[in-house]
């Protein structure tokens, strides 16, 4: 569909496949960000504001301009969902410390992990 405006990827092109899959495990890194606030707040429309200030305005308040915000930029899902899709595309802005795919790809992991980790806990020995 977007070939015609010289945007257009194949799916056979190396990197599609990696983009597909961020696409796809993003929404479960979020609904698991989601469970983990839902369980800790125990109210429903403060999850919901805190998931999406956590997941995608705390991102746009964190620059890449020094090393230590550059660090915590890269462990957001968010970024890192960009980041691998931005790998695929070509003429980017070059950064002074730019993050791995591998690191994106931990980070997707260790926010499922510890919002999993963090709900059971807190279930365990408010709930019981």
């Amino acid at each position: 569909m977007l070939a015609d405006r010289g945007i257009g990827q194949s799916i056979t092109d190396p990197t599609a496949l990696r983009y597909v899959a961020a696409a796809v495990l993003f929404a479960p890194v979020c609904g698991l960000v989601g469970l983990c606030l839902s369980t800790l707040l125990r109210h429903s429309a403060g999850a919901v504001v805190g998931t999406v200030v956590v997941l995608f305005f705390l991102p746009s308040l964190v620059t890449e301009r020094y090393r230590w915000t550059a660090d915590l930029l890269h462990a957001l899902p968010f970024p890192a969902w960009q980041r691998l899709a931005r790998a695929t595309m070509t003429g980017l802005r070059p950064s002074a410390y730019p993050a791995t795919v591998a690191g994106s790809w931990t980070t997707y992991a260790v926010w499922a992990l510890a919002s999993v980790v963090l709900a059971t806990v807190v279930i365990q020995r408010r709930d019981h």
